[in-house]
């Protein structure tokens, strides 16, 4: 055996993947030196002397005397040498190992080394140099597994595996997990490139390296390589994939059209390294992108998402998951064809779901020309009746067998965050690459818009964010990373476990077990008879239903005039599971929006005259029975009318909505043309192209501009209101404090804040002063005066409010006016828990400012008094 062959672990799926494993005997050669013996990107078994676990690096002395390693450099990236430099008397003993901790952040534990670097699970290059930064030893490793290391079996010699990680412990013939061969290494990376450059592969000595330049899969029937591969500008050249036509299904209304002209392209790069037993490396990918620079800016403004696989795993025509293939065909001569099937309703390849229609893909992402993130995903085709569009939607899927079982990587750009602990969601089971769906031949950003406008409600909404999508290396248009409708979801933004979620999904059970369907069916048939009016039977179901979060999903609904809505795209989740320390894991159903767009003017249907409630409560489905069941209660009308006033004069008002389309217009004008060109040449693309989407964008620009009214009075009529619109004028000096109207907090930073609300039903105004002020009063018009800091306010007519502050005299408990004993008394009285305090006054009694109250503060107040 050659003795600088190495071994390298295929991480689960090998049979999937079609690689092949062969016996190994091991060499017991040893280097002359120090060497990097084992090295682990992601251990959580291990644990250093502060009980934290962390990367960590293994050096052995294989030779007979102990070496000297003070200033000797250790580093993860070879550009950069002597990143860790170890201190003055570092011995490494003859036959002795020595661990490393690496860590970015992280303070070496007592008595330990630490590194000022991770590791990436991705794979790295480690490198060992001496003090006169000369090179001692280097490794190199690729994607590794959870308490997985790769090191040297046996210690010291020049073979090399993925292991059971056996940190400060022999490497043992018995830790070696599956091998195969190592994967040939790029001598460029993968992304954007100003110029062509000629591209060098290398593998493992005694191996062959074969390669596709077309996506396809390699094998040793594909070109052998021979030496540098010319690494150019392809995009001129013909179109393959995006030449296909059969890939919807087509009637008077529907055609499929190539693009006209060549598509942008990348250079797609597979390649395999076989050795002389037939063993094969899993495939390294590289997409290059040569020549963007002064193409559109929308390549450097957003991710671009490259996909690679093997064509047939789209476009087979019995196993392509994008064409119409043969369960097209089969139904089209079968006795089951019917001519007046809508487009949507055909069946088709495309059309088919579940694990068997899962295809497996190379997933890169790159940022700015730079790859991010490179992963093998699995994918199939997503959505409902747009299937059948020209351009589909994608699930993409991390999996164990095909390399991670997660996608590592900030996908939202730090904007999705966990409503549980506020952190970024930067790890995902699966996400949606979404061609837009209904909207997705008009402005493309319909569903983004209403659901960003609504975000900050008590309501589950999906993150979004545009990218460019390649497949095999041709231009395949504007897609929206999103994340995706699972038990995963709700996980990350409530911090409940997957294994306690149920989602219910148009009134099927979608996550979770069957328990929880029971429950969402017993459900549906009480509220189908149950007498809501009944303030006992409201009570019962304020304890199964979070009746803020179904008022903030159904307004916002309404609001939209989403057609598409009722018993299809309705969701719905529960924590089967109570949990005290978790607010949302108290048992009760949320809400979750998604797939809003079949709304504000699409298709010139969806009006914002129409009557949302009316078109809702037509329908035979939970919402509506929910809906109309609530509507019997007092209570819940007089709380949803100021909800859904609250939402329409805060989230949906009209200067806010239109700063917010113009935005989004502007973003997604570029690659919206393009994608409509790729798609859809004839129409909307080609000479309408600009003024389609210049007249959608305006479609949507209208529908908020004049939606208010008619909406607002559908609502008066359906909640029987007798009253008349009034404006709610609010002042307040924020310096001093904050204010709540009902179940917002308004924007007051341009002055004055105005909204519209029902005579019938009073407002709930809420002042919350700041450190240093006392709430005095609201001073309502006419020299009119409500002292209480949280009051409801009748209308009658226009009004202003106003709420006004004094400053507070900080140690003034009691909010008397003076300090004095009677202040000490009180706070004494509410640290002995004999009394209690106001927010107000509570604010006065920390004299120390550490918004607590304690025995410091009593202390200070009595040598105030004392002075």
């Amino acid at each position: 055996m050659n003795r600088y062959k190495k071994m390298i672990l295929v991480l689960g799926g090998v049979t999937a993947l079609g690689l092949c494993c062969t016996s190994v005997s091991f060499a017991a050669d040893a280097p002359n030196g120090v060497v990097l013996n084992e090295a682990c990107a992601k251990n959580t078994a291990f644990a250093a002397a502060d009980g934290a676990y962390y990367d960590w690096i293994e050096l052995y002395n294989p030779t007979g005397q102990a070496v000297d390693l003070s200033g000797y450099g250790l580093t993860d990236d070879p550009v950069k040498p002597g990143q860790y430099v170890f201190p003055t008397g570092t011995i490494l003993e003859a036959g002795g190992r020595l661990l490393v901790f690496c860590d970015a952040k992280a303070v070496a534990p007592a008595g330990q080394l630490m590194a000022p670097f991770g590791l990436s699970k991705d794979g790295e290059t480690l490198l060992l140099t001496d003090p006169t930064g000369k090179q001692v030893d280097t490794i190199a490793f690729g994607a590794i597994g959870e308490n997985v290391s790769y090191g040297r079996v046996p210690d010291g010699s020049d073979q090399f595996a993925y292991l059971n990680m056996s940190p400060d412990q022999p490497n043992q013939t018995e830790d070696v997990l599956k091998t195969a061969v190592d994967a040939p290494i790029f001598s460029k990376k993968p992304g954007f490139y100003d110029a062509g450059f000629d591209l060098t592969l290398s593998a493992p000595a005694g191996t062959t390296i074969y390669y596709t330049l077309d996506g396809s899969d390699p094998t040793t029937d594909s070109q052998k390589y021979t030496g540098p591969i010319a690494i150019s500008d392809v995009s001129s050249s013909q179109n393959v994939l995006s030449a296909r036509t059969d890939i919807a299904a087509t009637d008077f209304m529907s055609q499929v059209t190539a693009p006209t002209s060549p598509v942008d392209k990348a250079m797609i790069l597979r390649a395999i390294a076989v050795d002389a037993n037939g063993a094969s490396s899993s495939v390294a990918v590289g997409a290059y992108f040569i020549g963007y620079q002064n193409r559109a800016s929308f390549y450097r403004d957003c991710k671009v998402i490259s996909l690679v696989t093997d064509s047939a795993n789209l476009f087979d025509y019995e196993k392509g998951i994008y064409v119409l293939g043969k369960t097209y065909d089969d139904w089209r001569n079968g006795p089951d064809y019917d001519y007046s099937t809508r487009t949507w309703e055909m069946p088709a390849n495309y059309m088919q779901s579940g694990a068997l229609w899962e295809r497996p893909a190379s997933m890169q992402i790159f940022e700015n020309g730079s790859l991010v993130l490179s992963q093998d995903v699995g994918i199939r085709i997503h959505g409902g009746a747009t299937r059948s569009q020209n351009q589909k939607s994608f699930n993409v899927y991390a999996r164990s067998n095909y390399g991670a079982a997660k996608v590592e990587y900030d996908l939202f750009s730090g904007k999705v965050q966990s409503q549980f602990n506020g952190g970024v969601i930067d790890s995902f089971d699966s996400f949606m690459l979404r061609n837009a769906g209904n909207d997705s031949q008009y402005t493309r950003f319909r569903d983004k818009l209403n659901q960003s406008l609504v975000s900050d409600r008590d309501l589950l909404t999906q993150g979004m964010e545009p990218c460019i999508v390649f497949v095999d290396g041709e231009f395949w248009g504007h897609y929206e990373i999103t994340e995706k409708l699972s038990d995963s979801l709700v996980k990350d933004h409530y911090g409940i476990k997957k294994k306690d979620v149920c989602i219910i999904k148009n009134e099927e059970l979608d996550e979770g077990t069957e328990e929880g369907f029971v429950e969402f069916t017993a459900l549906y048939e009480w509220v189908k008879t149950a007498d809501l009016s009944d303030d006992a039977n409201y009570k019962k179901l304020c304890a199964q239903v979070d009746i803020q979060s179904f008022m903030d999903y159904m307004s916002a609904e309404f609001y939209y005039n989403n057609t598409d809505w009722g018993q299809n795209n309705m969701a719905m989740w529960k924590s089967m599971q109570v949990k005290e320390n978790n607010p949302y894991a108290d048992g009760k159903w949320r809400f979750i929006l998604f797939d809003t767009e079949y709304s504000t003017n699409l298709y010139g249907q969806t009006k914002p005259s129409d009557n949302s409630f009316a078109g809702l409560l037509k329908q035979d489905c939970f919402l509506s029975k929910l809906f109309s069941a609530a509507l019997q209660n007092d209570t819940f009308r007089r709380d949803f009318c100021l909800t859904f006033m609250d939402m329409a004069n805060e989230n949906f008002k009209p200067e806010r909505v239109t700063a917010r389309i113009e935005a989004l217009s502007r973003q997604y004008q570029d690659m919206t043309l393009a994608t409509y060109n790729r798609f859809w040449p004839g129409w909307p693309g080609g000479q309408y192209a600009q003024s389609q989407y210049n007249s959608e964008t305006q479609q949507v620009r209208s529908f908020y501009q004049s939606r208010f009214d008619s909406i607002t009075s559908a609502l008066a009529g359906t909640l029987s209101l007798q009253g008349r619109l009034v404006s709610l004028t609010v002042r307040n000096d924020e310096s001093c404090g904050t204010i709540q109207v009902n179940s917002l907090t308004p924007d007051l930073s341009g002055g004055d804040w105005i909204g519209k609300y029902y005579t019938d039903v009073p407002v709930t105004l809420t002042a919350a002063p700041k450190a240093g002020y006392q709430f005095a009063y609201w001073n309502i018009g006419d020299q009119q005066k409500l002292t209480d800091a949280s009051c409801q306010l009748e209308l009658t007519g226009d009004v202003t409010v106003q709420a006004v502050y004094t400053q507070s005299l900080l140690g003034d408990v009691d909010l008397d006016g003076d300090v004095d004993v009677a202040d000490l008394v009180q706070l004494q009285r509410y640290l002995l828990r004999q009394g209690t305090l106001t927010p107000e006054q509570a604010v006065q009694a920390d004299l120390t400012g550490d918004q607590r109250l304690d025995a410091a503060d009593l202390v200070r107040l009595r040598r105030m008094l004392m002075q």
